[in-house]
């Protein structure tokens, strides 16, 4: 990897767990996540701090502290706009405003995660959770529409379940 902040972020996880439960060892190997990564236009002093951020979104969120989870992504987005950490924040951001009920919300959030990150590596994954937020507005059009793109990409959470993806 192209900076240290992103080896000490994957260094981390490896340590905390075999499994890699938040993905990272799996996006930093993504050749976009990869060139987004290098190019990302942080010191590493900087994507320290961001990592650290973002890391205690995860935590709380992990954790079941919602509200401090959703203040804590927004803070990321705001303080490191256009990172990967920034980009993951949205994803999760999306997830927590649908644990709470705010399916609206989380619709708003996820399309603009992908109206900034067209090619994400992350975008089967929102488009999974795009579609349950669009199935709890009632919206079965633009759920159909989110599930159908969820579907098409290999990787796709909700296309292994089904067992038509490679996962």
């Amino acid at each position: 990897l192209g900076c240290t902040w992103a080896r000490a972020a994957q260094d981390f996880y490896q340590a905390v767990s075999g499994t890699q439960p938040m993905g990272f060892e799996r996006v930093f190997a993504h050749p976009k996540m990869r060139a987004q990564l290098n190019t990302g236009g942080l010191t590493d002093a900087e994507g320290s701090r961001a990592f650290a951020e973002y890391v205690r979104g995860r935590n709380y969120h992990l954790y079941g502290r919602l509200d401090r989870a959703a203040a804590q992504y927004r803070r990321v987005v705001a303080t490191y706009p256009r990172t990967p950490f920034a980009e993951h924040s949205l994803v999760w951001l999306g997830a927590v405003e649908l644990q709470q009920g705010q399916a609206a919300a989380a619709a708003e959030t996820l399309s603009a995660l992908l109206a900034g990150w067209p090619d994400s590596p992350w975008n089967a994954r929102v488009y999974q959770t795009l579609t349950r937020a669009y199935e709890a507005m009632g919206d079965e059009e633009r759920a159909a529409q989110a599930r159908a793109l969820s579907l098409a990409d290999p990787e796709s959470p909700l296309a292994f379940q089904l067992g038509e993806g490679v996962g």
